[in-house]
């Protein structure tokens, strides 16, 4: 992704994170374009970055479940500037699920991860439409099946519903953009993007804004 969203953009700066041993045998073996830039990191120990406008996760929440995902949700958004943007891309449950507890999994108590308890949003925009994209009975079973996949290949990942990435994206305090998921034409795949928003300024800053403001014109007179 890293190598296409260059070529469409060569105007933006692209990088890609990994393990320290995971990129060096990617650079050796030719697999990052010398024009991208690689990032030694271990996601859940290391701050990210800071620098970075948006951050895209294509098929990583997938792998670790609800709690470890919030965590490393939380960390992008430490990383990112006010304005920026997290990309997630997944294959999305058709309806919540309580926790992989479903699924016979004990969940990995990293962080408090919050329960779905509404319906999912379906997904908008470009390619929801029959036509462009699979059906939704169809994808509800590739969906469901790629989550036994997740049960079988990893100790705590599963598939999630646009709702529960919804619920752990709110957690972590970014706003889901509106028509949010985007469906992608001709897959099964689905795009969730969500901001990090603005600092609000509470009554109380405002407040020892004007004190500080009125000590000061004290001061000079």
């Amino acid at each position: 992704y890293a190598a296409h969203i260059r070529e469409e953009n060569p105007h933006v700066a692209v990088a890609v994170a990994d393990l320290p041993s995971v990129g060096r045998a990617r650079s050796e073996g030719r697999f990052i374009p010398e024009d991208i830039a690689r990032v030694d990191l271990d996601m859940f120990r290391e701050d990210w970055p800071v620098g970075y406008d948006v951050h895209l996760l294509s098929n990583v929440l997938h792998d670790w479940g609800p709690t470890k995902s919030l965590h490393l949700l939380k960390r992008a958004y430490q990383a990112l500037p006010e304005g920026g943007l997290v990309l997630i891309h997944e294959m999305l449950l058709a309806t919540p699920i309580k926790g992989p507890a479903a699924h016979g999994v004990p969940d990995d108590p990293l962080t408090a991860a919050p329960t779905p308890t509404a319906t999912p949003p379906r997904p908008r925009g470009r390619g929801a439409a029959s036509e462009t994209r699979p059906s939704d009975t169809l994808g509800a079973l590739v969906s469901a099946c790629f989550g036994l996949h997740m049960l079988i290949y990893t100790s705590h990942g599963r598939q999630m519903s646009a709702f529960e990435i919804h619920s752990l994206l709110d957690s972590a305090g970014f706003e889901v953009s509106p028509g949010s998921p985007h469906a992608i034409p001709e897959s099964w795949f689905s795009l969730v993007v969500a901001q990090k928003p603005a600092a609000k300024k509470t009554a109380e800053n405002h407040q020892q804004q004007v004190m500080s403001s009125c000590m000061l014109a004290a001061a000079v007179v």
